[in-house]
């Protein structure tokens, strides 16, 4: 008898805890709360209202592409022109003998150096110190280049004079890269992020419900309110497995699939369920080049991922929480400012500001 009532114990504290998890599934909670992004702009007042909410948006700045700088290649210290790393600093009687053909086959650390008359190379070997040649192929500073592209106009080549008075022929990429450096580890900026890094080949109990590592209904209420409302993108992570792609949102387009009774696991309060499936545009990375990109016409970096989800609506069309029905939904969503240049990047301000002019 005593064993009998152990065992029902243990299934009740069992039917708890799922309990436990399987809600926090549909309704979002502190690390996933829309609030979280929306503390970005203070002045403005997130809608929850799922029928007040813009079923298609697509923001006036599109995000430019480039590269995400791998580790593996060593960073900004990557010639990109001749498909290798800096091998050798070359001195100042050295380069003031060089053609502009040759400067602008240098590192983008490299031509930042050299414009600021720094013949020992602080951000080149800042650069070697911070990579790797047996990083991850996947690591760099995705989670530079994504929010820099879209806080920041495509830069276009230009040539600036520097220290020393030497030219010095700056790439789009080559700007491109020293601004997504500066977000990625200079700026000093706080990120407003919602979510958890999770892997999607994990499932809990439910074969048709996948982990809620970034809630669907805060997904929705940020992507439509930010992309649909104010004209912002955010950034996503698009891979949710071992690996972080980090990559900017700049379009979405919602399409309402069936309304239906709650099923399960819904969030408290629910009365109704709206089963949607949107696609989301979102721009991919590139090789460096050393022309502007955006301007050429050709947009094939622009990908599409498609969501399915559900949203729990209360008795007056509020969104309360979602579950993501689909095997794809991004692992996290954040958002970051600029910040402002200072330090030894200050001048690169200098240098972005030419080349949108």
């Amino acid at each position: 008898m005593m064993l009998r009532k152990k065992i029902l114990s243990m299934l009740c504290l069992i039917l708890l805890t799922y309990s436990s998890l399987v809600f926090s599934m549909a309704s979002w909670d502190e690390s996933d709360d829309p609030d979280i992004i929306q503390q970005e702009d203070s002045n403005y007042t997130y809608e929850y209202n799922f029928y007040r909410l813009p079923t298609q948006g697509k923001i006036s700045h599109l995000p430019w592409t480039d590269s995400y700088w791998p580790h593996n290649r060593r960073g900004l210290a990557y010639r990109y022109a001749t498909k290798r790393s800096a091998e050798r600093f070359y001195s100042l009687s050295e380069v003031k003998k060089m053609s502009l053909q040759q400067l602008a086959t240098l590192s983008p650390a490299e031509k930042y150096d050299i414009y600021m008359g720094r013949f020992d190379y602080p951000l080149t070997n800042e650069e070697f110190e911070r990579t790797s040649y047996d990083s991850p192929e996947w690591e760099g500073i995705c989670n530079g280049w994504a929010p820099a592209s879209l806080a920041f106009k495509e830069p276009k080549p230009v040539t600036l004079v520097g220290a020393n008075g030497i030219q010095v022929p700056f790439g789009s990429s080559d700007i491109k890269g020293l601004l997504s450096l500066f977000i990625a580890e200079k700026s000093g900026q706080s990120s407003y992020f919602v979510g958890t890094r999770g892997y999607k080949t994990f499932r809990i109990f439910r074969s048709n419900v996948v982990p809620d590592f970034l809630n669907a209904g805060a997904f929705h209420v940020i992507m439509t309110n930010r992309i649909g409302k104010q004209d912002k993108g955010f950034v996503i992570d698009v891979d949710n497995g071992l690996e972080v792609w980090n990559q900017p949102v700049h379009a979405f387009k919602t399409r309402i699939l069936r309304e239906q009774a709650p099923s399960y696991n819904y969030a408290y309060g629910t009365v109704k369920e709206i089963l949607v499936s949107s696609e989301v545009v979102y721009t991919d990375e590139i090789e460096p080049e050393f022309k502007a990109r955006n301007i050429d016409g050709n947009e094939s970096f622009r990908k599409t991922k498609k969501y399915d989800y559900i949203l729990e609506l209360d008795r007056n069309g509020n969104i309360l929480g979602g579950k993501w029905t689909s095997s794809e939904y991004p692992g996290f969503l954040w958002s970051m400012s600029a910040g402002v240049f200072s330090g030894y990047m200050k001048d690169l301000k200098d240098i972005y500001r030419a080349s949108i002019r």
